[in-house]
Parts: structure tokens; sequence; C-alpha cells
């Protein structure tokens, strides 16, 4: 069914689903912008970044616990 993949190879993929979504969050940011740019912008971009930020430390802690 599915290939086992090494926890390389899984912390990779998560990191790119990281990336993936916080381009997702910034296309939505951007597009907000053309509405009404103001402190609602500044702060949906902070929050973009942290999220993803969260999620690459996630992806580097499910690698280090794979590890054992």
């Amino acid at each position: 069914m599915y290939e086992r993949l090494s926890c390389a190879e899984l912390r990779e993929r998560s990191r790119l689903r990281c990336i993936r979504n916080y381009g997702i969050s910034v296309a939505a940011v951007s597009i907000s912008t053309f509405w009404s740019f103001g402190v609602g912008t500044g702060i949906a971009a902070v929050v973009a970044l942290g999220i993803m930020t969260n999620c690459m430390f996630e992806a580097n802690s499910d690698y280090e616990e794979c590890q054992g």
C-alpha cells in the first residue's frame, strides 16, 4: 500500500506542508489587504508567521522523536 518512509523523509514532507500552508495563509492575507489594509492585516501576517514557525518546530520535534 504505502512504502515506509525514513524519519528524514517524514520531516521533509512535514516541512513542505508547513511551507505550503504558510503560502496559503500569506495569499489570504494579501487578498484581504486589497479590501482593508490596516491593523488586522498586520496581525494576520504575524499570526501566519507564528503558525508556520510552530509547524516547523513540531516537524523537527516529530523527527527527533522518530529518531528515538
